[in-house]
């Protein structure tokens, strides 16, 4: 940094509390000045752990693009058949990495909940657990992460003329009206009004077959002249809300693509 600085003609100022023995890091770098040997192994340590680091990366980015699989209506199917092979580390990097991103998490999940799931899965417990804002469904060939309905059930979205939005980080919708501003909600929320869950009933034997609990999580898109539409289960009221409207998936869980 002082080569970088008066190479570059930088201005800076010294810390003066880097010469001061009683705090820690001035400890270390004491010490690391007065010890080569100390310092020469830390630097090999360093070198490997990174190495170590970069071919874990490579590792779970193979597993993302090879067995784990975005579904259009927003969650995740795991092979659960590979995933019970890897070791245990790479099990907890890969859940934890899927459920941050599909719950919209900023920080990673306890291990103790990342260990509960692993035992789950590889115990081949058929069971399903709440961990960071989603599910996480254990079936015999299928690993299963879907959005927590509670935590989106309040979620609501409204798109002006022309403008998009995104729906709980995952879809983006598009209003392609240039007359109607829409509204979005999540089906489960919407399926407390009596009206609409009479509408949806006498729609949904003809929608595509979807765990409920995947579909409570869909978007449903309506607008103030009472047209209703639900994309992913091909529900409508009025046909001409269709061209309305345009829907694409966000590849969120896809990191390491």
């Amino acid at each position: 940094m002082y080569s970088y600085a008066n190479l570059n003609k930088v201005k800076f100022f010294e810390d003066p509390t880097n010469k001061n023995s009683k705090y820690l890091r001035t400890k270390i770098r004491l010490l690391l000045e007065n010890n080569e040997n100390l310092k020469y192994k830390l630097s090999k340590s360093l070198n490997l752990f990174c190495r170590l680091k970069n071919y874990f990366d490579y590792l779970t980015k193979s597993f993302f693009l090879n067995n784990i699989y975005l579904q259009k209506e927003g969650y995740i199917l795991i092979n659960k058949k590979k995933f019970v092979r890897l070791p245990e580390f790479l099990n907890l990097r890969i859940l934890n990495q899927i459920i941050m991103n599909l719950g919209n998490n900023t920080y990673p999940l306890r291990s103790r909940t990342l260990f509960r799931l692993s035992k789950m899965i590889l115990e081949d417990t058929f069971s399903t657990m709440s961990a960071g804002g989603c599910l996480v469904v254990n079936s015999s060939n299928h690993i299963s992460i879907l959005r927590e309905f509670n935590q989106i059930k309040d979620l609501k979205l409204t798109i002006s003329e022309g403008k998009n939005g995104l729906w709980d980080k995952k879809f983006l919708i598009t209003n392609l009206s240039n007359s109607y501003k829409i509204f979005i909600t999540s089906l489960g929320n919407e399926l407390a009004n009596k009206s609409f869950f009479e509408f949806y009933n006498s729609k949904k034997n003809s929608a595509k077959k979807l765990p409920f609990l995947v579909k409570k999580t869909l978007p449903v898109i309506k607008t103030l002249e009472g047209l209703i539409y639900i994309p992913h289960l091909n529900i409508y009221n009025n046909v001409n809300i269709i061209d309305l409207v345009k829907l694409e998936i966000v590849d969120y869980h896809n990191i390491y693509s």
